[in-house]
């Protein structure tokens, strides 16, 4: 986790120097994201908060972003959504997913 938080403060530095750096949080949304799944250490709010940091960062820098890190983000975004969606026996799916990614905003 603190490596996590060191890289999110580093790259939050680097894209204020070159907007091109936002890459970097695509790398760092598919490392919490693999996180996440392996290991209880690290929680839904730290996953969402840096879901939110994606976007705006995302929103920050608009189409100059390359199709690699817009590709890898949409990736991850949407395997965090399929999650959800496992996990959420109200939306009438077979609640064999981790309770956990319910708490993902």
């Amino acid at each position: 986790l603190q490596c996590l938080l060191l890289a999110v403060r580093r790259a939050d530095v680097a894209v204020q120097v070159d907007k091109a750096d936002v890459t970097l949080f695509a790398g760092i949304l598919e490392m919490a994201a693999a996180l996440f799944e392996e290991s209880k250490d690290i929680a839904a709010e730290f996953l969402s908060d840096v879901l939110a940091l994606c976007g705006q960062h995302l929103r920050y820098v608009g189409t100059r972003l390359p199709d690699e890190a817009v590709c890898s983000l949409r990736a991850t975004a949407l395997g965090l959504r399929q999650r959800q969606r496992q996990a959420a026996p109200e939306l009438g799916v077979s609640s064999k997913g981790d309770l956990r990614y319910t708490d993902i905003k």
